[in-house]
């Protein structure tokens, strides 16, 4: 598909300043852009070169109509804004906008304005094209980033909650107990008719588990299926199914998106309301470890809403997890447009 094009620059900014639709080659100054953040406000980067690839290349995030970059021309092409929306499900829009933590306040002010702009006018068409009325932006700052925070705030954002990236060490000699009475995690069929079947049960798993979590939306099997195939870090070897007295109660999804930093993130851990309180989500957590030592890692990490209702931080805790740092997640509400055509 052809492109779209992109909406002036604002007046005022650097004339070799240009605005364009992003390419997979674009990849590595991406990166280099989003690492440079996380260091301007957590001091460390927290973002992989294979994070940013699944978020560039997400079947999603169209890459003709859903993102945008401006480069500057004198600079070798140098990025200084990188702007990303993801049509995630029907009510529900996944977005983001990095810029160059060396401009002055007054040029990332402006460069800020026009990129949220541009990513709320493709929501409205997102809106319009998913049947809703309106659909809400979703937003996440870093602890602490306070220009990041100006900019939501001025796009009419609101803080709507907040979550923490836990983690614990893992060490050669840690012993893990075993699951609690009638509780038994599996691994995940890797091919063949079974791995279709646990592809499905997994669905169904993260669907019923997470139905009462802040800000669920429903997906289809195709839509979670095809998000997950193009995700960071997918690696089937560290995915867990649990059973309690052979019914299934409990998915873990754990992923290698943070390998280069020693760890194993857990994307997901969901237990069925009907299985909570045997153990589930312990067992699961401990195979995570377990998993982490086996391929040589040193850490675990997960995030986790700060409000959770489900017990979700105390077992995290309990399991010697701890609060590494905070994400604040802001939300806006966007009217649906009609698409340009193209």
């Amino acid at each position: 598909m052809t492109p779209l094009p992109l909406p002036p620059l604002p007046a005022g900014l650097p004339a070799s300043w240009a605005a364009r639709r992003p390419t997979a080659d674009d990849i590595p100054a991406v990166h280099a852009l989003c690492a440079a953040n996380d260091e301007a406000v957590l001091g460390f980067t927290d973002v992989s070169l294979v994070d940013i690839e699944a978020d560039l290349t997400a079947p999603n995030a169209d890459l003709t109509r859903n993102q945008a970059v401006v480069v500057d021309e004198d600079a070798d092409s140098r990025l200084v804004l990188w702007a990303w929306i993801e049509d995630h499900s029907a009510g529900r829009t996944m977005v983001d906008l990095y810029l160059d933590r060396m401009l002055d306040d007054a040029t990332s002010d402006a460069l800020a304005a026009w990129g949220w702009a541009f990513v709320a006018a493709r929501a409205e068409e997102i809106a319009a094209t998913r049947g809703v009325d309106v659909t809400t932006l979703n937003a996440g700052t870093n602890d602490g980033d306070t220009a990041a925070e100006r900019w939501v705030s001025r796009e009419g954002f609101a803080r709507a909650r907040t979550f923490w990236r836990m983690g614990r060490a893992v060490g050669p000699d840690d012993a893990f107990p075993d699951p609690g009475p009638g509780v038994v995690v599996r691994p995940f069929a890797v091919e063949g008719d079974a791995h279709k079947r646990d592809r499905r049960l997994a669905y169904e798993i993260h669907e019923e588990s997470f139905s009462e979590h802040w800000n669920f939306h429903a997906a289809s099997y195709d839509a979670w299926w095809t998000r997950w195939q193009s995700s960071a870090g997918l690696d089937f070897d560290l995915w867990r199914i649990a059973e309690v007295d052979g019914v299934p109660a409990g998915l873990l999804i754990a992923t290698t998106q943070m390998a280069d930093e020693g760890a194993l993130f857990v994307d997901t851990l969901g237990t069925l309301s009907t299985a909570r309180r045997r153990g589930v989500g312990n067992a699961l957590l401990h195979t995570s470890f377990a998993d982490a030592r086996r391929r040589g890692l040193t850490h675990v990490r997960l995030n986790v809403d700060s409000l959770n209702q489900t017990g979700a931080t105390s077992l995290y805790e309990a399991v010697g997890m701890r609060v590494e740092f905070a994400i604040h997640g802001w939300q806006r509400e966007i009217a649906a447009r009609v698409p340009a055509a193209g």
